[in-house]
Parts: C-alpha cells; sequence; structure tokens
C-alpha cells in the first residue's frame, strides 16, 4: 500500500507518471532508497542523547520517527504533517512506541506548531523544507518550540546530474545558501552546512 501511495505522488511535469507496475515499483523503490539515505543523514546529525525532546517535521510515513525511537536515545519522539494519509501510515508503523508513549504524531503543518515554548531540544526536517508555506515565519515558529541551544537540522536534496532517479529534482547551490540567509534572519547562531552525496544539511543552534 505504501508503495502504490508513493507511485500515485511522483512528479511527472503534469500528473502521475504512467508507467507499467513492475516499473513504477521499482522506481518508488530507487526514491525509498534515497529517502532512507537522507534518514540516516538526518539521525546522524540530530544525535538523540538522552533526555532529548526530537521534532520531526513532516514525517511523511514515519521512517525516521521509526529510526530514532527504536534507537532508543532519546526520551520523546514527536511529528507533524500535515496530511492524513501520511499520519495514518506513520501511526500505523509505529504504533507500538505510541502506545508506550515514546512516539507522539501529530496532524500539523510547521507553520502553527501544536506545542508549548521550549518544548523541544532538537528538531528536524528531511527534504520538506522547500514546500514549508512561510520559512521565513515558519523558521521563527521551529524556533519558538525549540530550547535555547536546541538544535535544528534541514536537510535538502541537491540537484545532481548523476543521479539515476530525478536528476533535475532538488535545491540549488544558490538556494542552500538562501536557507542558510533565512536561519540566521529567523534568529538562529552557529549556522554550518554539511555536504554528502544524498545532499545538504543545515545545522543552527537556536
Amino acid at each position: 500500500m505504501e508503495v502504490e501511495d508513493r507511485a500515485r505522488t511522483l512528479p511527472s511535469g503534469g500528473g502521475r507518471f504512467r508507467l507499467p507496475p513492475g516499473l513504477r515499483a521499482r522506481l518508488v523503490g530507487l526514491i525509498m532508497a534515497d529517502d532512507e539515505a537522507m534518514n540516516e543523514l538526518a539521525a546522524e546529525l540530530m544525535d538523540p542523547r538522552p533526555h532529548d525532546a526530537v521534532l520531526e517535521i513532516g514525517f511523511g510515513p514515519g521512517r525516521l520517527i521509526e529510526r530514532l525511537a527504536r534507537a532508543g536515545d532519546a526520551e520523546l519522539v514527536a511529528g507533524v504533517d500535515p496530511s492524513p494519509a501520511m499520519l495514518g501510515q506513520a501511526t500505523r508503523r509505529n504504533r507500538r512506541w505510541i502506545a508506550r508513549g515514546r512516539v507522539r504524531l501529530v496532524q500539523s503543518g510547521v507553520s502553527r506548531l501544536p506545542f508549548p515554548d521550549c518544548s523541544f531540544t532538537k528538531a528536524c526536517a528531511v527534504n520538506s523544507f522547500p514546500f514549508w508555506p512561510n520559512p521565513p515565519d515558519d523558521l521563527r515558529e521551529v524556533r519558538r518550540v525549540l530550547r535555547l541551544g536546541g538544535r535544528l537540522v534541514l536537510c535538502l536534496r541537491t540537484r545532481d546530474q548523476r543521479r539515476r532517479l530525478l536528476p533535475g529534482s532538488g535545491v540549488t547551490e544558490a538556494e542552500v545558501e538562501e536557507v542558510r540567509c533565512l536561519l540566521t534572519t529567523a534568529g538562529f547562531r552557529e549556522v554550518r552546512t554539511e555536504r554528502r552525496s544524498v545532499g545538504a544539511a543545515l545545522i543552527a543552534r537556536r
């Protein structure tokens, strides 16, 4: 079901891909493998520790949430996503962690996060930042729910013509630098960029 759902939403420049089911499934599998590499990068840079409360913005099917919960390094793993379909998938994937009170998932966008000030020690977004409605204000909203000294990790897929799958997708280097400026303007400090084969990650502190 998850593969089929992803296939329905693949970009095609004007509608869904019209591909044979086998090829479509293979394409979705490649996308999910790429997503897993980005999730691994996010988990590495988040580096959860005991007593951390971490937040993922745009959790999709909940794979990074599951990775963080399974590792058991954070006291709480929370996530928001505006899609009811993604909430359903992520809830099913993480039901045992939810039952234990270690995971909390909420249907919500980034612009009005349903958490009090200073709720989290760390927050991240994997490939979702380009779709935030109002990046300057949304970054300030994320900063609001982070504790003083808290860490924000933004993982961005960058364009790479050598990539086998959708080489023109992702952000440009100029756009990465623009995000750096937005972070600084929103009040974040110690902004730095990590570059890997799968993309770029911007790390900042509140």
